[in-house]
């Protein structure tokens, strides 16, 4: 067992966070309050998009405003004071969850379109300096990896 440290949840107002009342905010309400707030937003753009709001999409509200906490919480060095912002945490741009879900979303949709026509046994040649630069960054997970587990500070896998 080891004792790590941690840093003060901060509102956006630079003070500790808690609710109107002076208590202390449960994690299930920030949990809520992240799902309705990435709800309201996407409920949002499928009516602008002209479609039908789905059981599927509250799923996938759901799964984006809790890795957004998750992943805010996580990207933060433990021992320092942050910020919560639901604003910044469930942005899609930047160093957020549901950025990198969309992207996943993305990558995923790509991959669908091409069908068969990528075999899982096909041969990846890297040409551009780019796409060399990433391939030698994913080498190093697996060091990034063990330093994160014996460090104790994930946000440096974020």
């Amino acid at each position: 067992l080891e004792h790590v440290p941690f840093g003060l949840v901060q509102g956006e107002d630079g003070k500790k966070f808690k609710t109107r009342s002076g208590e202390t905010v449960k994690l299930k309400d920030l949990l809520d309050e992240a799902v309705r707030i990435a709800m309201e937003d996407m409920k949002g753009r499928v009516e602008e998009e002209g479609g039908k709001w789905t059981d599927a999409n509250e799923e996938t509200a759901k799964v984006v405003g809790i890795a957004a906490v998750k992943y805010a919480d996580l990207s933060m060095n433990r021992e320092s004071n942050y910020r919560f912002s639901y604003k910044k945490m469930l942005s899609l741009s930047g160093n957020t969850a549901p950025y990198m879900l969309y992207a996943f979303a993305r990558i995923n949709g790509i991959r669908n379109k091409l069908g068969e026509a990528v075999k899982p046994d096909s041969s990846i040649a890297l040409a551009h300096p780019s796409e060399l630069l990433l391939a030698r960054h994913l080498l190093t997970l697996p060091e990034l990896l063990q330093e994160v587990e014996g460090s104790l500070y994930p946000n440096r896998l974020c």
